[in-house]
């Protein structure tokens, strides 16, 4: 009797029904470097890390940049976030001028390790040259 319960436990975890099924992750991180020229060159922001999202929640990722001449700083998180007002993606530039940027970028969204972006790239092809 003992053997045939276990087969059924094995069959309905080989479909799924495991207490776990439903439960979605995402990447989990923050980054704050200081440097030059970050306005020009993608930064690396990868996490290792990973977290379980409640019922409510949803994923974000958010890059800020500012860059002044020779100094820059880039402040990035990966993470949870209660939707308040949903909006999946967004892209502000602050301040452009000659020798100023400060952008962000931030993204929102609702599946499983949704928040995937690995640089600083996914803002910076939206800056205009630094020449201009």
């Amino acid at each position: 009797m003992a053997a045939c319960r276990i087969q059924y436990l094995w069959l309905l975890f080989v479909l799924g029904f495991t207490p776990f099924s439903g439960v979605l992750t995402c990447h989990k991180g923050i980054k704050i470097e200081y440097g030059s020229r970050y306005a020009e060159q993608p930064l690396e922001w990868n996490t290792a890390k990973t977290t379980i999202a409640g019922p409510q929640q949803i994923r974000q990722e958010t890059v800020l940049i500012v860059d002044i001449g020779e100094k820059s700083v880039l402040l990035a998180s990966k993470g949870l976030s209660n939707p308040g007002y949903y909006r999946n993606e967004l892209i502000l530039n602050y301040a452009t001028g000659p020798g100023i940027v400060a952008a962000s970028y931030y993204k929102l969204c609702s599946t499983d390790m949704c928040n995937h972006a690995t640089s600083s790239q996914v803002l910076l092809w939206t800056l205009p040259p630094s020449g201009v």
